[in-house]
This record gives C-alpha cells, sequence and structure tokens, in this order.
C-alpha cells in the first residue's frame, strides 16, 4: 500500500490506512476527481515499474522498508519526474483521507482527528471550550452531521 507508507501506522497512533485514505482516494477517483483517474493509474503504473527497476518487484509487493526506500529514492528525484508529480499528488490525498471531514470518505470515526488533537467541527464553543489549559471533549460527527 503507497498510504500507509505515507502516514504509516505507529506508537502514537493509526496511519493513514487505519484512517480510511485509502477508500476516501477510491470515493473520490469515482466521483469528484474522476477526471484524474487516468493519471492516477498512471502514477501506480510508473511507481510499480519504478520498484521493479529499484528492488525487483511491483511496489506491493515490497517489504516495509523497500517501499519507504523506492519512495525516498522518488522524494529525492532519483526516479522519473513524473512519479515526483504522482507522489505529491499521493501525500496530498493521503493527507485529505486521513484528516479532512469523514464525510467524504476517510478519517474513520475521526481517527485522524484524534492524530492532530482536533477536537471536530462546533457551531458554536463556549469561553471555557477555547481555555489552553482544557482538553476539549471530541465531537467525532462531520460538518454536514451526516456521519
Amino acid at each position: 500500500m503507497l498510504v500507509d507508507r505515507i502516514i504509516p501506522a505507529d506508537e502514537l497512533g493509526p496511519g493513514a490506512l487505519e484512517c480510511g485514505a485509502a477508500n476516501f482516494i477510491d470515493f473520490q477517483l469515482a466521483d469528484y476527481l474522476a477526471p484524474e483517474k487516468d493519471a492516477w493509474l498512471a502514477g501506480l503504473n510508473a511507481l510499480d515499474t519504478f520498484a521493479m527497476e529499484k528492488q525487483g518487484a511491483a511496489f506491493a509487493n515490497l517489504s516495509a522498508a523497500k517501499r519507504d526506500a523506492v519512495l525516498l529514492a522518488v522524494t529525492d528525484n532519483r526516479g522519473p519526474a513524473n512519479l515526483q508529480t504522482f507522489f505529491n499528488t499521493a501525500r496530498a490525498y493521503t493527507m485529505q483521507g486521513t484528516f479532512g471531514d469523514p464525510h467524504y470518505g476517510g478519517n474513520i470515526g475521526g481517527k485522524g482527528w484524534d492524530i492532530i488533537r482536533y477536537p471536530g467541527a462546533r457551531l458554536a464553543t463556549s469561553a471555557d471550550m477555547q481555555s489552553m489549559d482544557k482538553t476539549t471533549e471530541p465531537v467525532r460527527r462531520s460538518a454536514w452531521g451526516n456521519e
């Protein structure tokens, strides 16, 4: 998986995969981002080709360490230029799917919000809720109110 290497799970919390970033990307490429689907698939194919050249296997079949090595080569401009563009897009979509509003198919159960300590959308807050020395009770629902 690509999203789990962009934001991996660790001792601090879940990664992008557990937060639903892959779901978000699938949903968006089937809807709003449908015009970008061919470019996304071409990027995944280019990533596989580069992984085969550098590590001897398709990206998804590599160990986490080898997937990281491939992505580091891409981000260090040691890969094809189109892969840098694809990676930047994949990183942006992964961030959106991990930390965005659950209404759009990612951030399952507000897990991404928990990572960044975002309490959730509120229509109004009291002065007490805005106090810097107080932890705000999380609201785990979409701003759209249907999750």
